[in-house]
């Protein structure tokens, strides 16, 4: 995940303009210039429209599901984790409000030797802007896959959906999966999930509302569903030299900020000395769950530099990024030690230096928000690790 890095800066709001989304001229609060170009992403019109044929047949003969709907009935059981108990949790760091692990009867989750690693994390609040204990979480093999988990009642359950793209046949279409993909950030908004390819330099989307059961009869068992890609954000050649897109999350408390929008945030992931920086994406108010864009091209509305400190150490990369608000939250790893749960505090030139707040087992990885009114914050993540892959909600 090695890449180069300049140092960009942040845009501001300035006056209002009109701006496109998804071909409409909508009202929206401008940004001042960058000090350099802002990042930018793009798609193709024809790709996409090739996705939504093959989504139509694909949901018309294997059926339609909702991962926020779905029902979860024989689905793996949710281990439930003590959360004074942990297990690795430092001593020194305040508790999870929350955790839980995999069930010990799903063969790629907890034993020793499996070529599937957790990666990303999302909630329905990150959806919706509602408390709902329905979340997803990626993993990677060769490919990769989201665990849809509901941790609603006494016995709380996931299923998983295979991440793939409708591919033309003779006869139809197939569910293919995405190789490569390593799914390393998961972003839900409204009805789309967005993933991060790292590989491509991109953001792909997936419709969660149009799952179908999974073509192949051979994967039925441990992945009943197939999640089907809608469209895809590519970066520039000169966006990819300056952000990776490792990671992705929500941002919500940006409704109340300058932007006056949801934005997604996006990070990198990259061993070495330098600063490092992540992006900020605005939704688009009337397209539903897709980025404010220009025609086809989605530029970031901001850009802000994190630059290294006792939170991010010389060779750290970082694994997850949060917003909130004027704060930039994020989790490194830390090689065979503990990870780091750090924070940055962006100043007006959206520059900031990492801090560390506490220490968190070995192997962290993405980070997702969810504001609770009235009862604080909290912050969910989780271990890559066999013997630390636990989900937990840190308070903050």
């Amino acid at each position: 995940m090695d890449t180069t890095r300049r140092t960009i800066l942040r845009g501001m709001v300035a006056a209002p303009v009109l701006a496109t989304a998804g071909g409409l001229l909508v009202p929206e609060s401008a940004l001042a210039a960058q000090a350099e170009p802002p990042l930018t992403l793009a798609y193709d019109p024809d790709e996409t429209s090739a996705h939504v044929r093959g989504i139509r047949w694909l949901t018309q003969n294997f059926g339609r599901f909702d991962a926020a709907r779905i029902s979860l009935a024989g689905a793996w059981g949710v281990t439930k984790v003590d959360p004074a108990r942990v297990p690795s949790w430092p001593a020194a760091s305040p508790k999870p409000a929350f955790a839980f692990g995999w069930s010990p009867n799903d063969p790629d989750a907890s034993r020793p030797g499996s070529d599937w690693y957790p990666q990303g994390v999302t909630t329905y609040y990150d959806a919706m802007g509602r408390i709902r204990k329905r979340m997803m979480v990626s993993w990677h093999d060769t490919g990769a896959r989201v665990a849809i988990i509901d941790r609603s009642g006494r016995d709380p359950r996931y299923h998983y959906a295979e991440l793939v793209r409708a591919v033309k046949t003779v006869s139809g279409y197939a569910a293919e999966p995405i190789s490569g993909l390593h799914a390393g950030g998961l972003a839900w908004y409204r009805n789309r999930l967005y993933v991060t390819d790292s590989q491509a330099g991109a953001l792909l989307v997936f419709n969660t509302d149009e799952m179908f059961k999974h073509p192949d009869a051979n994967k039925v068992k441990v992945t009943p569903y197939a999640m089907p890609l809608s469209r895809t954000y590519q970066a520039d050649e000169a966006s990819r030299e300056k952000l990776t897109f490792s990671q992705v999350s929500v941002d919500r408390t940006s409704l109340q900020g300058p932007f006056r929008r949801t934005s997604l945030i996006v990070s990198s992931f990259a061993r070495d000395d330098k600063p490092q920086h992540v992006g900020r994406w605005s939704f688009a108010y009337n397209s539903g769950s897709l980025l404010l864009s220009t025609g086809t091209t989605a530029r970031s509305s901001a850009v802000y530099q994190i630059n290294r400190g006792r939170g991010l150490p010389s060779g750290r990369g970082i694994q997850g990024a949060v917003a909130i608000r004027n704060s930039l939250y994020i989790s490194v790893s830390n090689g065979s030690g503990e990870g780091l749960f750090s924070t940055a505090a962006l100043n007006r030139d959206g520059v900031g230096t990492a801090e560390l707040k506490w220490r968190v087992p070995q192997g962290p990885e993405d980070l997702s928000y969810e504001d609770r009114p009235g009862r604080g914050g909290w912050m969910w993540g989780l271990g890559e690790y066999v013997g630390n892959r636990h989900v937990y909600a840190m308070p903050v």
